[in-house]
Parts: structure tokens; C-alpha cells; sequence
């Protein structure tokens, strides 16, 4: 008898009955935001690392990604998912916050040029995300996406 062994990622596996709603998508990027968060902002780095076989000592080479790229990165996804979703929305503060979701952009391309290194790049940039993020946050609230049972699909 032949079975099958199936892994299942427990980070990307989802159980839902009814399927994955948009505001549930949301909620869980923004509890992986928050875990990113928890985390010391440094760069990448490699490390050595010892394995011990029958045929000896072998040497593996592990990368630990650099939390500023995944902060950033996390950020630069959820901007991705509201803008088409909530931008032509006219509601209250809605029309203030994507002009100054706008002007956040608009700032960091106009000082990418001034940057030569990576890392003080990479470290404006996680200041200007964290000022993209507070809007996008304001945004939720404004929007009332983050109460229970406010908005549905």
C-alpha cells in the first residue's frame, strides 16, 4: 500500500469553510506586519553553520533576511492591496489621506537619487514606510475596516 506524505506550510495554509475574504486577507497581513514589527530592524547577514554526517563535517551556508526589506516589503503589499480596492472612495478623510499616501511616495522616489548605499537607503526607506503605514492605518479606521463586522465582500 502506497501512501502519500503531503507537507503543509503552516504559515501559508489556510482553513476556511466559507473561503478567504478580502478583509480576512487584510487582517492577516496586518497580524504579519505586526509580528515583522516585533523583531529588530538589521540588515542581512550569512551564517556557518556546522553539520555533522557518517561521512563527516560538512558546512551550510544560512541566510537571515534583513527585517528592514521584510517591513518594507510588507508595507509596499498592503499599499498594493487598498489602493484599487478603497482610492476612488469619497468618503470623509479619504481624499487628505491618499494625497498624503501620494506625498510619502513622491518624497522617497525623490530621494532615491541621493542615496549610494544600500544600508542608509534601506534605512530611509524604513522611516518613510513606517509614515506610509501610519496612513494606510488611518485609512482602515477611517473606512471602519478594522471594527467587527463593518465591512463585507
Amino acid at each position: 500500500m502506497s501512501e502519500e506524505l503531503e507537507f503543509i506550510d503552516a504559515e501559508t495554509q489556510v482553513n476556511s469553510s466559507q473561503g478567504t475574504t478580502f478583509r480576512e486577507i487584510i487582517l492577516n497581513h496586518l497580524a504579519k506586519i505586526s509580528t515583522i514589527c516585533t523583531k529588530e530592524f538589521k540588515e542581512g547577514y550569512w551564517i556557518d553553520k556546522p553539520v555533522t554526517t557518517s561521512g563527516g563535517v560538512f558546512i551550510t551556508h544560512i541566510y537571515k533576511e534583513d527585517t528592514r526589506d521584510a517591513y518594507i516589503n510588507a508595507i509596499d503589499y498592503l499599499h498594493d492591496l487598498l489602493l484599487p480596492r478603497f482610492f476612488n472612495e469619497q468618503k470623509a478623510n479619504i481624499p487628505k489621506l491618499k494625497i498624503e499616501i501620494e506625498k510619502i511616495n513622491q518624497e522617497l522616489e525623490d530621494k532615491k537619487k541621493n542615496f549610494k548605499d544600500i544600508n542608509e537607503w534601506k534605512d530611509e526607506k524604513l522611516i518613510n514606510k513606517r509614515r506610509l503605514f501610519q496612513q494606510l492605518s488611518l485609512l482602515l479606521k477611517e473606512l471602519k475596516y478594522l471594527e467587527t463586522g463593518s465591512i463585507s465582500d
